[in-house]
């Protein structure tokens, strides 16, 4: 699998527009084939409001045909690209495909909600 990272600041006054745009794309959209899951998160800065996207893919075939020519650039969904400024892209390789049993071995913290 192949992990993608995008990383940009929001335009100063533009947060509540790319949100909304961003919501909006993700109800009731199309998955791209090959695209496994997509998180979407932001972070607020002295410098102002970062947004990342991760998206785990099947493998770099799939993460291609998607994305074509320049899948190595940061990219944005249309609506926003506009809206983001300063941004990055990296890639990672997953080094284990089955995290079920690294996470069944993980100890259980005091005070959790398993406990009583």
């Amino acid at each position: 699998m192949i992990v993608r990272t995008s990383r940009g600041r929001v335009r100063p006054g533009a947060e509540g527009d790319v949100f909304a745009r961003l919501r909006a794309a993700s109800n009731g959209g199309h998955r791209p084939d090959g695209l496994n899951a997509y998180f979407l998160g932001r972070h607020l800065t002295s410098d102002g409001m970062e947004i990342i996207a991760i998206t785990v893919w099947r493998d770099v075939q799939a993460l291609i045909a998607v994305l074509g020519e320049g899948w190595e650039s940061p990219r944005w969904l249309a609506d926003v690209e506009d809206l983001v400024t300063h941004s990055s892209v990296e890639h990672w390789e997953t080094a284990v495909e089955n995290f079920d049993p690294l996470v069944d071995s993980l100890p259980i913290p005091v005070g959790s909600a398993t406990e009583g």
